[in-house]
């Protein structure tokens, strides 16, 4: 698939706290702006398009690839970073061992 295309064919997204504005590539988390990279960006995007359902590390990696290679384990350190670009809210991206990552729906955050 081609990553610039696919990029032009996002869909905004508001899902609880989070928004992702796709013609600016940006993203916000409880109204603050998330400085992210293009990887977390789209890590961050593919989780909300499916929040409660698990995302593999397969599938993230498709979603992100774009013509750099990357390894299973890339995912986990992208995923650290989000976690902690997301500060109170890290607990949101929970880790199903084994399987993936998911956007947990039932959360309360922490001020």
């Amino acid at each position: 698939m081609d990553k610039t295309r696919s990029i032009l064919d996002l869909k905004p997204i508001n899902f609880k706290d989070f928004k992702i504005e796709t013609s600016k590539f940006q993203a916000w988390f409880k109204g603050r702006r998330l400085n992210l990279t293009g990887t977390e960006y789209m890590i961050l995007y593919s989780l909300l398009q499916k929040p409660g359902r698990v995302c593999t590390r397969e599938y993230l990696l498709q979603e992100t690839r774009g013509g750099v290679r990357l390894v299973d384990r890339n995912i986990d350190v992208h995923i650290a970073s989000l976690r902690r670009k997301l500060r109170e809210g890290r607990a949101l991206i929970e880790t199903v061992r084994g399987f993936g990552y998911r956007i947990y729906l039932e959360y309360e955050v922490a001020v």
